[in-house]
């Protein structure tokens, strides 16, 4: 599966013609529940601007925007293929545009909206999402380090462990890893030591 590239954090950038101001505000939203969510937010937090428009892509293809008001195709649509050229997925944009009193025309708005989400892109932190898929085994003391060691030359997240008897350890392998993983402990262990899948998380690595 391709690497999915995100926002690592919330981000924003401005840019200014002709008086008028717009702001960019990008977050990550994985769905189209949470994307929604974001752009009410914003619209609220700038509910005298004259327009709040807005695009957001998912991972799994979904694309949506809005113009709010301006004329057709010349902000929506500008701000997407911004998100899409920089390979940012499952984030959102919302630009909102204070009015200088002085009209741009539809090429001055298709920069500008543009321009806007660059330069919040500039200003955030992207990184790369992975899937972890948690292992959970039960092992000695002296079994320990051996595990941590595998654990650390696979990439995996911190193991989560309970001390009593024995080590009760959740390990977070990740997917494109666990096969491979799991024929380690085998061999490393001679069998003995058994891997039972109790969830998954995402993880997020910055670029």
């Amino acid at each position: 599966m391709a690497d999915i590239i995100t926002l690592f954090g919330d981000a924003s950038g401005e840019y200014e013609e002709k008086r008028s101001r717009f702001i960019c505000s990008l977050h990550r939203a994985e769905t189209a529940r949470e994307a929604a969510e974001f752009i009410e937010k914003i619209k609220k937090g700038h509910y005298g601007a004259r327009h709040n428009c807005w695009a957001y892509v998912l991972a799994d293809g979904t694309k949506r925007f809005s113009d709010d008001g301006e004329p057709q195709g010349t902000a929506g649509i500008p701000m997407l293929e911004v998100l899409e050229k920089a390979g940012v997925c499952n984030a959102a944009a919302v630009v909102t545009r204070y009015f200088g009193g002085v009209l741009l025309g539809a090429g001055g708005l298709v920069r500008a909206y543009s321009k806007a989400v660059s330069r919040a892109l500039e200003n955030s932190v992207l990184c790369r999402e992975e899937t972890l898929v948690v292992l959970k085994t039960v092992c000695s003391y002296s079994e320990t380090g051996t595990l941590m060691r595998i654990a650390e030359r696979f990439g995996c997240g911190k193991i989560r462990a309970e001390y009593s008897d024995t080590v009760n350890a959740e390990i977070p392998v990740p997917e494109d890893a666990e096969e491979r993983f799991r024929n380690e402990i085998t061999e490393a262990f001679a069998g003995r030591m058994k891997l039972t899948e109790t969830g998954r998380e995402k993880h997020y690595v910055p670029l």
